[in-house]
């Protein structure tokens, strides 16, 4: 993790040990700019998914011609400070660093397209992958994608809907939305993209023929984080009626599956 100053405060040696601290006010008093409280406006992030997702399929080529957008978006994104992030409320810095995630996924395969896959991305010559690119420049510090999923999210918000609402650019992962998570609405549009998830019959396959389903590695990799109730009693919270019967059959097989091939949009 590597810090950087953003703001001319800072720059110029500023300590602020807490938002309370007289070391945080200038000669007159007042608050530096980072202690703003105000969240961050994601309606821009919203505008440009909106104008680029379908579907959940991304139009990478014509996002490469014009990165303005995204690269404002992600300016915003870099100003607030660790201490302003941690005055909103729980589900504004949640949404703050789903979108964040989402939106640096973006930049990176931008940076790098055309790809056919994500994991064709690597950093540097150890080859660590895409998700240690340190790409991610928020709280004036610089990190990687799997610090924001792993440690930002995760970690603290324990909450395993996010898995349907962070994206990595692959056709087997949960479909980028259309629209922006934002703090007012997010325990809603989590739920809403959750049961989109797992009712999703190209990234989970119940064959009832079969007696068997078919579902994301996701939730084989993360099975801790559903836990409890467990994965099988997971599914059956979000699932439609049809497959919720399928599910509750004690002697259903599972297999996993995942498509790391890119969601370009045709």
């Amino acid at each position: 993790m590597v810090s950087f100053a953003f703001l001319s405060g800072r720059a110029a040696g500023q300590t602020c040990p807490d938002e309370n601290s007289k070391q945080c006010e200038d000669k007159a008093g007042n608050k530096p700019s980072f202690l703003n409280t105000d969240s961050v406006d994601h309606q821009p992030w919203d505008h440009l998914l909106k104008k680029y997702v379908s579907e959940g399929w991304v139009s990478y080529a014509l996002w490469k011609k014009d990165q303005k957008g995204l690269d404002d978006y992600l300016e915003a994104l870099q100003k607030p400070a660790g201490i302003q992030v941690k005055s909103w409320t729980q589900p504004e810095q949640m949404a703050f660093y789903i979108n964040a995630y989402n939106a640096y996924t973006i930049k990176l395969l931008l940076n790098h397209y055309p790809v056919k896959s994500i994991k064709e991305i690597n950093n540097g010559i150890f080859q660590k992958g895409p998700w240690k690119v340190e790409i991610v420049r928020l709280l004036h510090e610089v990190h990687h994608l799997d610090w924001l999923e792993h440690e930002a999210l995760r970690l603290q918000f324990k909450d395993p809907r996010v898995h349907a609402a962070i994206h990595c650019a692959s056709k087997g992962c949960p479909k980028l939305q259309s629209f922006a998570f934002v703090g007012e609405k997010l325990d809603e549009q989590l739920t809403r993209v959750m049961r989109e998830f797992v009712n999703d019959p190209f990234r989970n396959n119940y064959k009832a023929e079969k007696n068997k389903a078919v579902i994301s590695e996701i939730f084989k990799w993360f099975q801790r984080d559903f836990d409890p109730p467990g994965v099988k009693a997971y599914l059956t919270r979000y699932a439609d009626d049809g497959i919720k019967q399928l599910l509750q059959n004690p002697n259903l097989q599972f297999d996993y599956a995942y498509d790391w091939s890119l969601n370009e949009r045709p």
